[in-house]
């Protein structure tokens, strides 16, 4: 599983996105490449924020609140990441020291599903580049600079458009696989938890350790919610926002005269709706197992003695469930999942609606 990983990091460094603390055990060039790849991220995200003020400036995304939240949430997300990168390898270390019997059947399907997800990132942006090329000129992007040589300004254009997807889809999609990953991982290690428990036949003896072993296992998946809990939550804000641009365009199809502009929507709607659902349905399978152990639990054989404190401390302790939130604000479960999608839904017919009624 720690190749796979490996695979997720890659993204990470293609979008930009690196770690910049350094340890006592580095040597004086080690430093100065980790400095220097600090200013590299300084220097992308002070571009993606002066990029889209400019924008904004030139009511290229004013008044569309939507397109200005996905932006900010795009900025929020690259500075969250690039200060939490260590974290999140110290995430995978502390999953590695469970075992699981599970991973090796769902690794091959993992990587499988990165490298489609891949491919039809930059499928997105070389069709839409062949297609109808870029859609903000350079003195949109420059603050009214004129550019006055046409190939510059071109290759000003497309640049922008190719940094769009390398450092603001690029960083979006590499998380959200990182976390299904992450919550698979977690899945698979309370189902090795839970064969083991059927296995054990000698509970009274036995109640102490599994306790422990629960303990540690709630403890890392509360870990591995703390520390992504926040960018869980700015990615369901980016791909609410982005379904419903996607969704509202859908709507006035007539708008949009070149085919290749609907097919662009059409395939970035269902790019964004394919991460979140998996995004959300890997989370809400880490407490289904939870579940599963806790109706497991209900039915081990009751002790008498010492050891039947550990057996009611272990049942008290499962009650309390496993699962992971959006910023502590409410748990992942498969409701959760039908109540965005529908919500975005509701407010996308309303707002069409209401702006509908204002044009008139």
């Amino acid at each position: 599983m720690k190749t796979f990983y490996k695979y997720i990091f890659v993204l990470f460094r293609c979008a930009g996105i690196f770690g910049f603390t350094c340890s006592k055990k580095d040597r004086g060039c080690i430093k100065t490449f980790k400095i220097l790849l600090v200013v590299l991220n300084v220097a992308i995200a002070l571009y993606q924020l002066s990029a889209m003020v400019s924008l904004l400036k030139q009511n290229k995304a004013n008044g569309n609140i939507p397109l200005t939240i996905v932006n900010l949430m795009v900025f929020a997300n690259r500075c969250i990441l690039t200060v939490k990168m260590e974290e999140l390898e110290n995430i995978i270390n502390r999953l590695s020291k469970f075992k699981s019997n599970r991973l090796k059947s769902t690794t091959r399907l993992l990587s499988l599903t990165v490298a489609v997800l891949f491919f039809i990132q930059v499928f997105i942006v070389c069709y839409k580049l062949a297609s109808f090329g870029y859609i903000y000129p350079a003195k949109d992007i420059l603050f009214q600079l004129n550019i006055e040589t046409p190939i510059i300004e071109k290759i000003i254009g497309y640049c922008f458009e190719i940094s769009m997807f390398l450092f603001g889809v690029l960083p979006n999609t590499a998380f959200c696989v990182f976390y299904s990953s992450v919550c698979i991982h977690m899945r698979s290690i309370i189902l090795s938890f839970e064969e083991s428990l059927i296995k054990y036949k000698d509970f009274p003896n036995r109640f102490d350790h599994i306790f422990n072993s629960f303990s540690k296992i709630k403890d890392t998946v509360s870990y591995v919610d703390d520390e992504l809990c926040f960018l869980v939550f700015i990615c369901a804000i980016y791909s609410s926002c982005y379904m419903y641009l996607s969704i509202s365009a859908f709507l006035h199809l007539q708008l949009f005269i070149n085919t290749s502009e609907r097919l662009h929507y059409f395939i970035h709607f269902a790019n964004d709706l394919t991460l979140f659902i998996a995004m959300t349905c890997s989370a809400s399978s880490v407490a289904e197992a939870s579940m599963r152990v806790r109706s497991i639990s209900w039915k081990l054989p009751v002790s008498k003695g010492e050891p039947f404190f550990f057996q009611q401390k272990f049942l008290s302790f499962v009650e309390e469930g496993i699962s992971l939130t959006v910023w502590k604000i409410v748990p992942i479960s498969r409701n959760f999942i039908f109540g965005i999608l529908g919500a975005i839904l509701t407010y996308t017919m309303l707002f069409d609606t209401l702006t509908q009624k204002d044009s008139k």
